[in-house]
C-alpha cells in the first residue's frame, strides 16, 4: 500500500485543530498543505481516523529508508546445506489429478506442495477450465485436502451458468471464494487484508483467477502502484508456500497480444514454473512448460494436447505424449550410438597417434621399420 498518503492523512488529522474539521474542509486544507488531491483515498483514511480505527500508533514507517539500520558487525551470515536439516517429508507427496497433466507437473506426478505455478495463455484456450478441473480432480483424489479457488474475475452467477448451461457438473466439487463479494462486505480499503486472510487460511491447494485482476483491485482499492501490488501478491504466495500447510498455488495470468504474460519478470523469476496453453495451426490446444519447471525440468518444452469431453472435463492426450516421448527417446538412443561410435573412432585414432609417438621417441621411422623386416628375412634365408 502507498504509505505516503496514508501516513500524510493520519499525521494531518492528528494535528491540533484538524481533527475537528469536516471532510470537505479537511480535504481542502490537506490539498493546500500536502499538494495531494486524491480525495477517495483521503476519505478512506479520514473515515478510519474519525471512527478511531486508525491512529498514529498504528502507522508503520512510510518507507524502508526510515527503518533503523542494523550494525554491520551484528549481521551473521546464515548457511544452508541441503540434506543436513530435518525436513518435512510431505513436501515430496504430490497432489494428483489422476490425469495426464500430472506427468508434466512434476517428476512425482502431480502438483507439488509449497510451489507456485503460473498458468498463462491468450483468450480462448480454456485456462480457467483447465485449472478448475485440476482443483476438482485433486479434491476427489485427496478428500482431506483443503482446496479452493480465489475468483477475482467472475461473479457467482457466472460460475452457476458454467456449471448448468455448459454441462460442467464437476465444478460442484470446487470451493470458490468470490473476491468481489468479500470486498463488498468488508470494504474496498480492506482488499489487502482480505487477501492476507485468504492466503493465511491454510489451504493445501489454492487456485488464483487471476493475478492481473487481483493486482488491478489492489491498485483501485488500496492506492497501490502496479509494482507494489505485484510485490504484495508475490509475497503472499511465498508466505503461503512456506506456511505449515505448504500451500501449492496455481495462479492464472493473462497474456498480452504479443503472447507475453502480463506483469514484470518478477512473476516468472519468483515462481516455480510457467505453464503456457496454446493453440496450434489446426486449432488444437496444448500445454507446455516454458523456461523452467523446478519440479520437472526434463519435460520443459514438451507439448501435451488436451480437449473437453461431453461432461466439460479436460481430457489429456497421454497416449500421444507417450508416443512422442518414445520417438524422442529412440532418436536420442540413435544419437548416442553414433556418439559412442565416434568415440571408438577417436580412441583408435588416438592409440595410433600414441603408437607413432612411441616409435618416434625410439628414433624409428617407416624406413627403419622396412629395413628391420628386410634384415630379418635375410637371416632366415641364410639359416
Amino acid at each position: 500500500m502507498r504509505q505516503d498518503i496514508k501516513h500524510s492523512v493520519v499525521t494531518f488529522l492528528s494535528a491540533p485543530g484538524n481533527e475537528k474539521l469536516t471532510l470537505d474542509k479537511a480535504f481542502k486544507k490537506f490539498c493546500e498543505d500536502f499538494g495531494d488531491t486524491r480525495k477517495p483515498a483521503f476519505k478512506t483514511y479520514f473515515d478510519l481516523v474519525k471512527s478511531g480505527q486508525l491512529t498514529l500508533a498504528d502507522l508503520r514507517p512510510s518507507s524502508a529508508s526510515s527503518m533503523p539500520k542494523i550494525n554491520l558487525k551484528d549481521i551473521k551470515i546464515q548457511h544452508f546445506t541441503p540434506g543436513k536439516a530435518k525436513i518435512d517429508k510431505t513436501l515430496f507427496e504430490p497432489y494428483k489429478t489422476g490425469k495426464g497433466i500430472d506427468i508434466l507437473l512434476s517428476k512425482r506426478g502431480g502438483v507439488m506442495r509449497a510451489t507456485t505455478i503460473v498458468v498463462t495463455s491468450a483468450a480462448g484456450t480454456g485456462k480457467s477450465t483447465v485449472c478448475y478441473d485440476m482443483a476438482a480432480q485433486i479434491q476427489i483424489n485427496h478428500p482431506k485436502a483443503k482446496v479452493a479457488c480465489l475468483q477475482a474475475e467472475m461473479k457467482s452467477d457466472d460460475l452457476e451458468f458454467e456449471l448448468h448451461e455448459n454441462s460442467k457438473k464437476w465444478m460442484g466439487k470446487v470451493e470458490f471464494i468470490i473476491f468481489k463479494n468479500m470486498i463488498k462486505e468488508y470494504g474496498k480499503h480492506n482488499a489487502d487484508v482480505i487477501l492476507q486472510k485468504i492466503f493465511e487460511a491454510g489451504y493445501h491447494v489454492l487456485i488464483i483467477d487471476s493475478i492481473e485482476e487481483i493486482i488491478s483491485q489492489l491498485e483501485i482499492c488500496c492506492e497501490m502502484t502496479s509494482g507494489e501490488a505485484e510485490d504484495f501478491v508475490l509475497k503472499l504466495c511465498d508466505d503461503a508456500n512456506e506456511s505449515s500447510a505448504k500451500t501449492a498455488i496455481i495462479a492464472i495470468q493473462q497474456q498480452t497480444k504479443g503472447g507475453v504474460f502480463k506483469g514484470s519478470n518478477k512473476i516468472s523469476h519468483n515462481t516455480t514454473a510457467m505453464l503456457y496453453l496454446h493453440k496450434d495451426d489446426k486449432g488444437d490446444r496444448y500445454a507446455v512448460f516454458k523456461g523452467k519447471n523446478r519440479r520437472c525440468g526434463e519435460h520443459v518444452g514438451k507439448k501435451m494436447y488436451y480437449s473437453l469431453d461431453a461432461k466439460g472435463e479436460v481430457v489429456w492426450d497421454l497416449v500421444g505424449f507417450t508416443e512422442s516421448e518414445d520417438r524422442s527417446k529412440l532418436v536420442k538412443d540413435e544419437k548416442k550410438k553414433l556418439q559412442d561410435g565416434s568415440k571408438d573412432f577417436v580412441n583408435i585414432f588416438e592409440k595410433k597417434n600414441e603408437f607413432e609417438a612411441d616409435r618416434a621417441s625410439a628414433g624409428m621411422n617407416e624406413n627403419d621399420e622396412s629395413e628391420e623386416f628386410a634384415g630379418a628375412e635375410l637371416l632366415d634365408e641364410e639359416e
